[in-house]
């Protein structure tokens, strides 16, 4: 390991939960996206506002023992990755807290928590949040045995109180009130745990960022047969168009899209489905809030969500079905409208389900860290957003931002999506971690996700960075 001072370094985000020891222990990945060297500090702190003590260890070097630190300061080359795990045992109890990442380059990452439950490993991913918003809404869903957690961080030296404001799938208002939290301190919950009004209902929680203050917060969604995964939180007043890029429907997969209004006006929105060849996708969906079905697939549905309300669609493709998969493009005009789709596997013991965030942005690159270690894999969802055909250039490099050798581009149609395990298409990932760099063709659009997919099946999806 080489170590560095954290002399000049700045905030590049938190992680809003972290998990060791128990039943839970977290891998966290960190990427360079720079073409020079960046310096990082991670800092970890527990519930209490206090630095956290982690067991650590480092995949990339040979050792073994773990490290017990609160800090973790070091280089990442250029192009290159940083992975730390925690090693709790099973006979420790569980710790929580969250991460501050600091840098003076281009670095981001997300963490993957996993908990090893009776039915099998569950992992759930928590992204590095770099945004200091007025408020976060966090959709939650407590029907059919469903329940949605939040964790919640403060990221200043000062404590603070969070106001919270709770309201059903139509903008009513359930109740007020306040989360209290040290400096730096953390918590985490089940929201009917201390929100009883919850129960029963779809619905959403703001969180207000206090004045003068910043949080970090990051939603938690349980199935009824212990299934986990994480819910990404919306910023209040964000931008409303956008794309998911996986949804599935039919044989052992469906698709929950959730859309919330974050404005006070009402919103028209409108969502489009297109399949692997570009063609518009004909899915059965239903509406839960209204229990209502359509009579018949539609490739697109227009809506008008109420101010600071949500709609929520369901895929209904049946286990005799074909899998159909594709992608989501969301436009809306008039409130601001933010959201993402959860799709589940039932494959393996247990429901597996992973979520896939509304995408935004149209950086120069995509990255996506991937891990074919341990019996792990990765796999890539990919949308061409324009209606011009894309060839998109891939460059691949292991863990220390070496190339693993030219790597064939990805040829899309208009509107095309492809989905694929990296090393059927890239077999030089196999037994590496490493990093699967997406550039954007000149004059297009491209949404990418990552999906993780553990030795005992469990998956999740892990963001990409924006380079």
């Amino acid at each position: 390991m080489t170590f560095a001072a954290d002399t000049g370094l700045v905030s590049a985000g938190s992680m809003a939960q972290l998990a060791s020891g128990g039943l839970w222990n977290t891998t966290i990945t960190l990427v360079n996206t720079g073409t020079m060297a960046a310096q990082v500090s991670l800092n970890f702190y527990g519930d209490n506002g206090s630095t956290l003590q982690l067991p650590l260890l480092f995949p990339q070097t040979s050792s073994t023992a773990p490290l017990l630190a609160s800090t973790v300061n070091q280089t990442i080359g250029a192009g290159a990755e940083l992975v730390i795990q925690t090693a709790g045992t099973g006979s420790q109890a569980t710790v929580e807290g969250w991460a501050q990442l600091l840098t003076n380059g281009t670095v981001g990452g997300s963490a993957v928590f996993a908990w090893a439950a009776a039915t099998g490993t569950q992992e759930a991913v928590v992204p590095v949040e770099n945004q200091n918003v007025s408020a976060y809404v966090l959709p939650f869903d407590y029907t059919g045995g469903y329940q949605t957690g939040v964790a919640i961080a403060n990221l200043t030296n000062q404590a603070v109180s969070v106001p919270v404001v709770l309201r059903d799938a139509t903008g009513a208002s359930l109740g007020n009130a306040e989360i209290p939290l040290a400096a730096y301190a953390h918590t985490s919950f089940m929201l009917a745990t201390n929100y009883p009004a919850v129960a029963g209902r779809f619905g959403a929680m703001e969180l207000d960022t206090p004045s003068g203050g910043q949080i970090s917060a990051l939603g938690i969604r349980a199935a009824p047969d212990g299934a986990i995964t994480t819910v990404p939180v919306l910023a209040e007043g964000a931008v409303s168009n956008g794309s998911m890029a996986q949804v599935a429907s039919g044989g052992l997969w469906n698709t929950t899209i959730t859309l919330v209004n974050t404005s006070t006006t009402a919103a028209q929105v409108g969502l489009n489905f297109y399949g692997d060849n570009g063609s518009a996708l004909q899915l059965p969906v239903t509406f839960p809030l209204s229990g209502s079905t359509l009579p018949e697939s539609v490739s697109t549905i227009n809506q008008t969500i109420g101010a600071e309300a949500q709609l929520l669609i369901e895929t209904a493709g049946t286990a005799s079905q074909a899998t159909s998969e594709g992608w989501a493009q969301l436009t809306a005009s008039g409130g601001n409208v933010g959201g993402s789709a959860v799709f589940a596997d039932t494959t393996v013991a247990g429901v597996q389900e992973a979520a896939v965030p509304v995408e935004t942005r149209n950086p120069t690159a995509f990255v996506l860290p991937f891990d074919y270690t341990g019996g792990y894999q990765t796999g890539i969802a990919l949308a061409n957003l324009s209606n011009q055909t894309a060839t998109i250039p891939v460059v691949l490099r292991d863990s220390t931002g070496t190339s693993l050798g030219t790597a064939a581009p990805i040829s899309l149609p208009a509107h095309a999506h492809t989905s694929f395990m990296l090393a059927t298409n890239y077999p030089a990932v196999t037994g590496i971690l490493g990093t699967l760099e997406l550039d954007t063709p000149t004059g297009g659009q491209i949404a990418a996700l990552g999906i993780r997919a553990a030795p005992g099946g469990a998956i999740t999806t892990v963001p990409v960075l924006a380079k």
